[in-house]
């Protein structure tokens, strides 16, 4: 946000109106319970991925890369569908497995892999902020910055 807020970021970003840019932890990957110490320990593991980006390196080191969408990520470990996940470690505290349970209760082990730190963003269309009255967007811009710091800062006490 502050490479934003410098300039530095802002032809990016022309087409849109930034209200919050931040960065996730690194993700590391949780499997079922197969120990990952070697680059051969991946090859034919199936992965749930975030991204195609991390896909893409996941696939160049034997995996075999899924993409699963978040409200399935249970039933796929559950089921066998899926060996392994990527995916944030306070997500996994969050998010719905099966069984009333949440998906870190259905994996077993994890990998401090640091495979990816995504970067998410609230944006809005630059038309509809324009067309704003300027109370409604210093309110906007306010609590778009605080976003940024209140995820960073739940983020970093929830992590190991």
């Amino acid at each position: 946000m502050s490479l934003y807020k410098e300039g530095l970021l802002s032809e990016d970003y022309a087409s849109v109106k930034v209200l919050s840019l931040y960065t996730l932890p690194p993700y590391p990957i949780f499997t079922t319970g197969k120990k990952i110490q070697t680059v051969r320990d991946f090859r034919g593991l199936r992965i749930r991925t975030p991204s195609i980006t991390v896909g893409l390196a996941l696939a160049k080191l034997g995996a075999v890369p899924l993409g699963i969408p978040l409200n399935t990520i249970g039933d796929s470990i559950a089921s066998g569908y899926v060996d392994a996940i990527s995916y944030g470690f306070d997500s996994t505290t969050t998010t719905k497995g099966v069984g009333g349970k949440v998906l870190s209760d259905q994996l077993s082990v994890v990998i401090d892999a640091q495979l990816a730190a995504p970067t998410l963003m609230v944006i809005m269309n630059r038309a509809k902020w324009d067309a704003l009255p300027d109370d409604l967007k210093a309110i906007l811009e306010k609590h778009g910055v605080e976003l940024a710091l209140t995820s960073a800062r739940v983020r970093d006490a929830q992590e190991p």
